[in-house]
């Protein structure tokens, strides 16, 4: 369950990529550079702080640091085609909705990407760019459900709130987990069949 989460979107310049564990090992320089995106959607949280606000009930403050892994590709002076891996580190501090202590634990998560097209050279063989960068900072819980393995599943209706944080309102989704011995194409079915009878009991009882 996502109880509250925030994009940034920012443009980074003059940005100094570290390269490592480059292939091939020795690569003549000069280096020309190619391009650098993400390599996974999924960030690194360090230095991660929640500061509770006492004037805004369930909101706090949030600052963490960002790691985004990169891959970059580059041509060295003999024209021949180089890899290397760098990260990009962006700083976060925003303002968002965090549920009371439970028994089940919220985690602040970060989905990433990053897109650099531009950059240049730099003698101690780091590469200097200017990179496209989005975030996004969530509150989760995982919910677990169980469905039932028979031909018709009934599902429990599901009751969510919205809340105003900072600027923007915050999102929710589920996240399921089926536990069952039956095969994912059957419970795929009787969901299936469960959803479309509701839809009509919905259509007919306006």
């Amino acid at each position: 369950k996502i109880f509250d989460a925030c994009i940034k979107q920012i443009q980074i310049e003059n940005y100094t990529l570290t390269l490592n564990d480059r292939i091939p090992a020795d690569p003549t320089y000069p280096l020309t550079f190619i391009s650098a995106r993400s390599l996974s959607s999924t960030g690194n949280i360090t230095a991660l702080n929640v500061e509770r606000l006492a004037d805004k009930p369930g909101c706090a403050r949030v600052q963490a640091t960002v790691s985004i892994p990169v891959e970059v590709l580059y041509t060295d002076a003999n024209g021949a085609e180089g890899v290397a891996q760098s990260t990009i580190s962006v700083s976060e501090d925003v303002l968002l909705f965090v549920p009371a202590p439970s028994i089940m634990p919220y985690k602040i998560t970060s989905e990433v990407s990053a897109v650099c097209a531009e950059g240049t050279f730099n003698s101690d063989g780091t590469f200097t760019v200017n990179a496209c960068i989005t975030t996004i900072l969530k509150v989760a819980i995982d919910v677990e459900f169980s469905c039932p393995a028979t031909d018709t599943a009934r599902f429990l209706p599901l009751r969510t709130t919205r809340t105003r944080c900072a600027q923007g309102s915050s999102s929710f989704r589920f996240i399921l987990r089926v536990k069952t011995v039956r095969s994912s194409k059957i419970l795929f079915q009787s969901f299936r069949r469960s959803f479309m009878l509701r839809r009509l009991f919905l259509r007919f009882a306006r």
